[in-house]
């Protein structure tokens, strides 16, 4: 469900966005990206377990890989564009959304 709400929502024409005076606040797209990208990466890890036979790199793998995919579409949607910063900001928000849960985890254990 995360990820079809990230995928519309990243890959909606320029202008459907909702109006609210902080989307235009300085590489607030960023923050969206890197927070977007770590619940969907905190929810894989949880998911998969791939991180308990250390392999969480998979994860993050995906994850940017999805960002990159994400931004190579923008090319082709009216007012949207690729930005290789966007996709930097996909890969640490993997890496941070994975570690998260890993730290989270091990708390409980």
């Amino acid at each position: 469900m995360w990820l079809t709400l990230i995928t519309s929502a990243l890959l909606a024409p320029a202008g459907n966005e909702p109006y609210f005076e902080f989307l235009k606040w300085p590489y607030v797209d960023k923050i969206v990206h890197l927070g977007c990208f770590t619940i969907l990466a905190f929810l894989m890890a949880g998911a998969t377990k791939m991180w308990l036979s250390k392999k969480w790199w998979i994860i993050v793998s995906v994850g940017s890989f999805y960002g990159l995919l994400i931004e190579w579409l923008q090319i082709a949607i009216p007012g949207r564009s690729f930005e290789w910063q966007d996709w930097v900001a996909d890969t640490m928000g993997a890496v941070i959304g994975c570690f998260a849960f890993m730290l989270l985890y091990q708390r409980k254990g």
